[in-house]
């Protein structure tokens, strides 16, 4: 059925060949692609955890917790500045490229930017305006006052960025979105631990987090200007309401969907303390990196998503659909076995205070393991034009979160946050699946997920041992632990041998990095090593 459906609206059928062929080509440029997203993902995550661990070093749990708190306000706002737009168009923004070329993406652009510009703007004064109100009667801690004022300035720079990196992504594009990605939290870091250290406390980790909006557009504002010829940017705008139809209903869903995973930090900011707030925040945080490589690659599937299904090519989709899913899966894998041998003093670095979370960060790493089980679900159902679906998905999923934190926080504390959080993340990604399997026909799951799980066993089973009867409790031992679990559980993956699929990627890549003249030297070496002249 899905075979039929990818030929349905093409003007011939493909052969076989051709059809393996132009697979296996998508394959590559996915993996190219959302290795140069990856690159910028990782660093961005691995920055953010530096900032959040230098933030909870200078200025304590309690104080990183507001600061933590007024921020998830900030960013909830942003994101509805945005109206949904930078998703509208990376979807229109693609399948004008592929009919229009350059000009096409630009007039979705210049359409965006119609809504973007003066909503963020008023929204950002707003909640300048609003910020006492919110600080004393909302959550009773007038100290978010000046946090929620400084960092308002940033509202409509967040808007402005993301609306000016997706328009690259439209084109296929990533490196500049991993430059910006980098090149943001790195002057967040840098100027706010001065910033914090010259005395000027949470404000000042504020104040620095605004201006690196501000640098952070700035150079997203000049890669794109540098992607558009000036004879490209004549063109007449999109047409807006066909976006707004496509945009809005998608906003909600972002907004909420970004609200719900949040919604614990709200609820946990009622309570009298903050400390809650920031043993959540790490949790969460450290969890998410399970989804580092999935995200990665769903930064340049949503394009071709986007292309694939509005040419009815839905094999083809399928494809990339299971094994991106696999990917993302044993990525996740490996890391929610880290956390299970070495949560507790993985929690601890961050601040002594928070080791007695590594219950919590459990909870939420193995909601997010099956979030990387079920794949790119909701990219595939948003960039297939079922923004609807997406935010009716959320309505529920929103409404559960709220119910969930109502009923286990105010009883539970974090502890309550992690099951919450958890179960509202495997109950959306049930749905997702459901979703795109009535609409396409087409499911992520493939015999080869048991591959990783034999892999991950194995190795668990064996370090497990190693951690609590060899060697003595220690952070530096664990650390290389840590590290070599990661590599035995690699090697199992490989010798329990990989897909064809994966096996094009990795072919493609060699074959890339052959060309590389410093490489070839290296390996003309190892050859001469292995074959010397007698």
């Amino acid at each position: 059925m899905a075979e039929q459906g990818s030929q349905a609206g093409g003007p011939r059928k493909r052969s076989k060949k051709a059809a393996r062929e132009e697979q296996a080509k998508e394959l590559v440029n996915v993996a190219k692609g959302g290795s140069i997203a990856f690159i910028g993902t990782a660093g961005t995550r691995g920055l953010t955890y530096i900032y959040n661990f230098a933030l909870i070093f200078f200025l304590g749990a309690e104080s990183f917790g507001q600061f933590t708190l007024a921020l998830a306000i900030i960013m909830f706002i942003g994101l509805i500045s945005s109206a949904g737009l930078p998703q509208g168009i990376i979807r229109y923004g693609a399948i004008e490229a592929n009919a229009n070329g350059i000009a096409g993406t630009h007039q979705v652009v210049k359409t965006a930017f119609k809504v973007v510009v003066p909503v963020s703007i008023l929204l950002g004064l707003a909640t300048a305006f609003a910020a006492s109100t919110i600080a004393n009667l909302v959550f009773k801690k007038p100290e978010l006052t000046q946090l929620l004022q400084i960092l308002a300035i940033s509202i409509p720079f967040m808007a402005l960025q993301s609306t000016l990196l997706a328009a690259t992504r439209a084109l296929k594009v990533m490196r500049w979105t991993a430059i910006v990605g980098i090149v943001q939290p790195a002057i967040a870091l840098v100027a706010g631990i001065i910033l914090v250290k010259v005395g000027l406390g949470a404000n000042g980790a504020a104040a620095a987090y605004a201006a690196s909006y501000l640098l952070g557009t700035s150079l997203a504002l000049f890669y794109y200007v540098r992607m558009i010829p000036k004879d490209q940017r004549k063109a007449e705008p999109y047409p807006l309401a066909h976006m707004l139809k496509f945009s809005v209903p998608l906003s909600m869903t972002e907004w909420m969907h970004f609200a719900n995973e949040r919604t614990e930090i709200f609820f946990l900011g009622f309570l009298p303390s903050a400390v809650g707030v920031s043993l959540y925040k790490v949790a969460w945080s450290l969890a998410g990196l399970e989804t580092l490589l999935r995200q990665s690659l769903e930064q340049i599937l949503a394009p071709y998503s986007s292309d694939l299904s509005h040419r009815r090519r839905i094999s083809d989709l399928e494809v990339l659909y299971k094994t991106t899913a696999k990917w993302g899966f044993t990525a996740a894998l490996m890391i929610f076995l880290v956390y299970m041998l070495y949560g507790k003093e993985i929690m601890g670095v961050f601040d002594p205070t928070l080791a007695s979370g590594g219950g919590v960060l459990l909870m939420l790493a193995f909601a997010q393991l099956f979030n990387e089980f079920t794949g790119a679900c909701n990219t595939i159902l948003i960039m297939s034009g079922r923004s609807d679906l997406t935010l009716m998905n959320t309505v529920i999923l929103f409404g559960s979160s709220i119910a969930l934190d109502w009923l286990l926080i105010p009883r539970f504390g974090v502890v309550g946050a992690g099951i919450a959080g958890g179960a509202t993340v495997i109950l959306i990604n049930i749905l997702r699946v459901a979703e795109v399997w009535w609409t396409l026909r087409i499911h992520p799951f493939k015999l080869s997920f048991v591959k990783p799980l034999i892999a991950g066993e194995i190795s668990a089973m064996l370090f497990f041992a190693l951690h609590n009867y060899v060697y003595p409790e220690s952070i530096v031992l664990d650390a290389i632990a840590a590290i070599l679990f990661c590599v035995i559980f690699l090697y199992g993956v490989y010798l329990l041998k990989l897909d064809p699929t994966d096996l094009v990627v990795l072919s493609t890549m060699k074959q890339k990095l052959l060309k590389v003249p410093q490489l070839q030297k290296v390996f003309a070496v190892v050859r001469s090593r292995r074959n010397p002249v007698l």
